[in-house]
């Protein structure tokens, strides 16, 4: 298993979605990365001016790994972000569990 295939289902998982409806988030997420935050780079630099930097480092150090709390993520990426990002993955809810690694 690829590490997409980790990530779908992972995602599928933790918030309870179909194989389309995962495929959809990850795509919103993807997109929302390379069209409107500057590329990967553009992504992570936003958790670093938010002081995250340390988190962030931690995801690719080899290191045990730090999740965010929803409220950084929320902080960073924009409570409107995540209410679309659920939205086009078909749940009503807010990703509330959101943690990313």
């Amino acid at each position: 298993m690829g590490a997409i295939d980790n990530v779908m289902t992972e995602v599928q998982s933790r918030y309870g979605l179909s194989d389309a409806k995962a495929t959809t988030l990850l795509s919103g997420l993807l997109s929302f990365i390379t069209q409107q935050s500057g590329g990967v780079s553009g992504f992570l630099d936003r958790f670093k001016n938010a002081g995250l930097g340390d988190m962030v480092s931690s995801w690719f150090s080899g290191a045990a790994t730090r999740n965010l709390s929803t409220d950084q993520v929320e902080s960073v990426l924009g409570g409107n972000t995540l209410s679309n990002l659920a939205s086009k993955a078909g749940s009503q809810r807010r990703l509330r569990h959101l943690r990313l690694r």
